[in-house]
């Protein structure tokens, strides 16, 4: 399964701890807002919190290639821009993982969890 995470050279899954810089780092506010209006399953979260992996991780194994963009705000230059977008687009939602499908927000890492495992989080 393929996953898109725009961090280092983006298109496809990355090292998540390796930090080189390059001009797709500052492009995650472009791609959340790309994503969406796409309708693709967008979320946004931090390489290191355990509940944006296992969001990742689930999400990955459910989805079809190139279906998921997996925004680490710790890993993008513009990342502050990319919270502060995901937190109004949400009502508020300040916690990650932010999972969004197109313009519509999903939840986080309980409601996410909760929705696959009774097979409604897509509706």
């Amino acid at each position: 399964m393929t996953v898109t995470v725009v961090v280092n050279d983006g298109s496809r899954v990355q090292d998540l701890d390796e930090k080189t810089p390059t001009p797709h780092e500052d492009d995650g506010l472009v791609h959340y807002q790309e994503g969406k209006a796409a309708g693709r399953v967008v979320v946004v979260g931090r390489s290191t919190c355990t509940f944006c992996v296992k969001v990742q991780t689930v999400l990955a194994e459910l989805l079809a290639d190139d279906a998921l963009i997996v925004l680490n705000c710790d890993k993008l230059a513009d990342g502050a821009a990319v919270r502060k977008a995901a937190r109004e687009d949400s009502g508020g939602h300040k916690s990650v993982p932010m999972v969004f499908i197109g313009n519509r927000f999903l939840g986080g890492c309980d409601t996410v969890s909760q929705s696959v495992t009774v097979g409604s989080w897509q509706q």
